[in-house]
């Protein structure tokens, strides 16, 4: 089984701040900022160092969920965690990981088709956490 790690960023207005992303699956469109751990490294470890090396801000990570989805059947089984919190120092674009980035509030979210169901990851996570 596959494991990656996404970060529900927040800023001040409890909207998340999401990637348009620029290769491999959900090319073009919106989703969670994060990605693979490398050999040895915990998901918490490897979504702060996914989150600067995509955008260029500390993450400060709060636990939210783990869960088990499929991507498509090549691509098998993948196990994600998903954690949440807010970030030290401004996002900055960097071309070669994200095309855009931007905050959306959760009612613009329902309305949008994420990459990889991270529609209903937002969606649960607003419904569970108390902001």
């Amino acid at each position: 089984m596959k494991t990656v790690a996404r970060a529900i960023i927040l800023n001040e207005k409890h909207e998340v701040l999401l990637g348009k992303r620029v290769r491999n699956n959900g090319e073009g469109q919106w989703a969670l900022v994060g990605g693979k751990p490398d050999e040895g490294e915990a998901p918490e470890q490897a979504v702060v160092r996914e989150v600067m090396e995509e955008i260029g801000v500390v993450f400060h990570p709060v636990f939210f969920k783990d869960m088990v989805t499929h991507l498509s059947v090549e691509d098998g089984e993948w196990q994600v965690f998903v954690f949440y919190g807010s970030v030290t120092g401004t996002p900055v674009l960097k071309p070669d990981e994200v095309s855009d980035l931007r905050y959306f509030g959760r009612d613009e979210i329902r309305t949008m088709k994420l990459a990889f169901g991270h529609n209903g990851i937002i969606e649960d996570f607003f419904s569970r956490v108390s902001l």
